[in-house]
């Protein structure tokens, strides 16, 4: 609901994909700013410039977040649905169109990567507890064989500091099967159609 302003004015800016609007308006206490999307600002400003600017940079952070939340989430159900579907009686060539998936997933959240990179490795941190707790957890195959397009250090960096504080001594575990996946002739990749032209 709108605050009761006087010179009310109605704003447009473009921010990312989306187009936003707000308006501006000076009550007793001073300038403010809100919209039919968001709250009305609980402070006041001494000018209509400064609840633009502030306008501005508190409904981009919020869309950043939404937008944010909404990867989050699309990545979860791909998980689920891929993690349901990765018999492991089938073969990797079988399973390579659920590995696809993942891979053009995370490409196409460039900037997300930071923070999908943080699911894998906290996907990667719970294989430790995934057995007692009965949970789906995305299969190492399929980080594995996204990390072999993509390289992302902070991925291999956990699997070794993982592999030193938990798995070893063993010698093959499912961090080193992600380790491996960053090297370019890694033996995996003949199970592949993607990387066939590699060998």
């Amino acid at each position: 609901m709108k605050l009761k302003m006087t010179e009310s004015k109605v704003h447009e800016f473009k921010f990312g994909e989306g187009r936003y609007s707000f308006f501006t308006g000076k009550d007793e206490s001073g300038w403010r700013w809100g919209s039919d999307d968001f709250q009305n600002s609980e402070v006041t400003f001494h000018t209509r410039e400064a609840a633009i600017k502030d306008a501005e940079a508190e409904i981009s952070l919020r869309a950043i977040r939404n937008v944010r939340d909404q990867v989050h989430g699309e990545f979860d159900a791909l998980s689920k649905r891929i993690t349901q579907l990765a018999d492991p009686t089938l073969g990797e060539d079988e399973l390579e169109p659920l590995y696809e998936e993942v891979l053009g997933f995370l490409e196409a959240h460039p900037a997300h990567r930071v923070e999908l990179a943080q699911r894998l490795i906290n996907v990667m941190g719970a294989y430790r507890f995934g057995r007692e707790r009965s949970e789906a957890l995305l299969p190492s195959t399929a980080i594995a064989y996204s990390m072999h397009v993509l390289r992302w250090p902070e991925v291999r960096e956990f699997a070794e500091q993982e592999h030193r504080d938990f798995y070893a001594p063993k010698m093959e575990t499912l961090m080193t099967s992600i380790m491996d996946a960053f090297e370019d002739d890694w033996e995996d990749r003949d199970f592949y159609k993607r990387f066939q032209s590699e060998i």
